[in-house]
């Protein structure tokens, strides 16, 4: 299985490459716990990848073009410079194993992605949404501020505990959530405008 900031790079290399990234997922993985190993080694033993970049990160590269493929538990993220290529892929992956065409790929991993001509746009909006709903505030008001003006915590304030692990998973998630925020406006460091939020 890929690492996620692998995901992530193979998201950002087809955007800036101007490639489309399709998406492929694999029927009943939990089903066959051998499957993965199974399609590991296909993709191995058979030399359709000349290179790997890590650990369910592979690449092709003939005269004909380059052809990336990441792997994330169920999922194949398949990218490359050669549509034909793609699609060949796709079709003997899917008369290898059974498995669905997702298309384009439009949402993975909790980001939504809108892959265009100019590039691709990602939002988390429905992300952010989940996280809101799991920590039952759906119907908060929004806010200028990340909290209370001069708010103190302290570890043994007398107040009631709550649930250790589902406080680490929101805290988690926001913190992933905000950090998508600051790789955003960092991108405007050196060029920065009036419209940037300052």
């Amino acid at each position: 299985m890929a690492r996620l900031d692998m995901i992530r790079f193979i998201l950002a290399l087809a955007a800036k490459k101007g490639w489309n990234e399709n998406h492929l997922d694999v029927k009943s993985v939990f089903l066959h716990g051998e499957l993965k190993e199974v399609f590991v080694s296909v993709l191995t033993t058979r030399r359709i990848y000349q290179e790997r970049l890590e650990q369910a990160v592979y690449t092709k590269r003939t005269h004909e073009g380059s052809l990336l493929v990441g792997i994330y538990v169920d999922d194949l993220i398949v990218t490359g410079n050669n549509i034909e290529k793609i699609l060949q892929f796709k079709r003997q992956m899917e008369d290898k194993f059974e498995m669905n065409d997702l298309g384009l790929l439009f949402y993975y991993l909790g980001l939504e992605l809108n892959q265009g001509k100019d590039g691709i746009n990602v939002r988390k909006s429905i992300y952010a949404k989940k996280i809101l709903q799991q920590a039952g505030m759906q119907e908060c008001n929004p806010t200028k501020y990340p909290m209370e003006r001069g708010l103190k915590l302290k570890k043994n304030d007398g107040s009631c505990c709550v649930d250790a692990t589902r406080y680490r998973k929101t805290v988690g998630c926001l913190r992933d959530l905000v950090s998508c925020i600051f790789g955003w406006i960092h991108k405007h460091v050196y060029a920065s405008s009036q419209n940037h939020p300052s």
